[in-house]
């Protein structure tokens, strides 16, 4: 168990910091700290069916996003993993503008591709995947029309 899966209780109470901060600045105290892109996802809990709100790491694209359940190494996959995947509806918000997105987790080529993307920006998701024994979820967030 790492210090991180043990810390679960403040990791908590920082993501809900780390979320009011990146949705009133368009930026995070962690962001600034990595120097990493962040967005807020907002999913449906899949147990509770209330609004859930995480603050993630992303890669902007031309016609979406990408993201990755890296949680810093830890050995837990995110919560806001299995709730995407139980809804794939999505509304992401990345430097205060929100978008309503569809989730979908590429497979085969398309992960290994998006993993490249992941692994060209943010290097550290090999010591994350190393660290948690465990390949990190990708997603693709794909803009809904009209959004």
């Amino acid at each position: 168990m790492t210090l991180f899966d043990r810390a679960t209780p403040v990791l908590r109470l920082t993501n809900r910091l780390e979320v009011a901060f990146a949705r009133r600045l368009g930026w995070s105290i962690g962001s600034l700290i990595t120097r990493t892109d962040v967005a807020v996802l907002d999913v449906v809990g899949a147990t509770s069916g209330r609004g859930r709100s995480a603050i993630v790491a992303v890669v902007v694209l031309s016609d979406g996003f990408l993201i990755a359940g890296g949680a810093a190494g830890r050995k837990a996959v995110p919560d806001w993993v299995h709730n995407l995947r139980a809804c794939p509806t999505v509304t992401v918000t990345v430097e205060r503008r929100s978008t309503s997105c569809s989730a979908r987790e590429p497979g085969g080529p398309q992960r290994e591709l998006c993993r490249a993307q992941l692994v060209e920006r943010w290097p550290q998701v090999v010591k994350y995947e190393k660290k948690s024994e465990r390949p990190l979820p990708i997603f693709v967030l794909e803009p809904v029309a009209g959004t």
